[in-house]
């Protein structure tokens, strides 16, 4: 009996420690995809467009775009730098406490990335 008490318990450290990781290396695949879609910027004047997501549902804008997004008292401002370009879920970058809703923001080259 104790040995069957023992090899439970061991399955048990064995899944814990085993979710705990699965949930360490999907924090660090956001933090690595957020990476990917540009960065945060600390100063809103820097911003090229501000944008209430109350309103609209997606946004287009250039790779190097610095947007300021409006939720209410709530915002945050993003740097768009996206190597392949595409479309980014707002969700995706945007601070827990935002809210944000569901909205696609679709990134093109800049001008001087084109040739």
């Amino acid at each position: 009996m104790k040995a069957h008490v023992a090899h439970t318990a061991l399955i048990a450290a064995v899944l814990a420690l085993g979710s705990a990781s699965a949930m360490a290396h999907d924090n660090k695949r956001e933090a690595a995809s957020a990476g990917w879609l540009g960065k945060p910027i600390a100063e809103a004047t820097s911003a090229t467009k501000a944008v209430d997501v109350t309103k609209i549902k997606s946004l287009n804008v250039d790779c190097g775009d610095v947007v300021t997004f409006r939720n209410g008292a709530k915002s945050f401002t993003w740097k768009f730098e996206v190597p392949n370009h595409g479309r980014v879920d707002l969700k995706a970058i945007a601070p827990a406490d935002f809210n944000a809703p569901t909205m696609i923001v679709y990134v093109s080259r800049a001008e001087s990335e084109r040739s």
